[in-house]
């Protein structure tokens, strides 16, 4: 499985740990906030995008969103994740996938081998 580039989005750093081990062997780049990410993903571009759903500020559907003003190639590599079952989702566009924030390792590599054909 080659390596991809993944930036995750999170404010909490607990779970951007917990998520970096899972994700070993690839290039994980970190966010705390989606202005942060945004401001990563105008300097490149990655494989893959893992952003919280619910976070301080600016959360993963306002994220998706601006991504999706700015850098709509970027789109179909975005997964929301989410702790808790939010009424924010409803507001994302049906074809954006969102899992529940504790991923089994299967959907995690379900969604790495989904970014894999993407980048193929």
């Amino acid at each position: 499985m080659p390596s991809l580039s993944i930036l995750l989005v999170d404010d909490e750093p607990l779970i951007r740990s917990s998520f970096r081990r899972v994700l070993r062997g690839h290039e994980v780049v970190e966010a705390a906030t989606g202005v942060e990410a945004l401001e990563l993903i105008a300097d490149r571009r990655f494989d893959g995008i893992l952003c919280d759903l619910c976070m301080p500020g600016m959360d993963g559907v306002e994220f998706f969103h601006r991504l999706a003003e700015r850098h709509p190639e970027q789109c179909a590599r975005v997964v929301i994740m989410s702790g808790s079952p939010s009424s924010g989702q409803r507001h994302l566009p049906p074809e954006v996938q969102v899992l529940e924030k504790l991923l089994e390792p299967a959907v995690l590599q379900g969604v790495i081998r989904g970014w894999q054909q993407l980048s193929s």
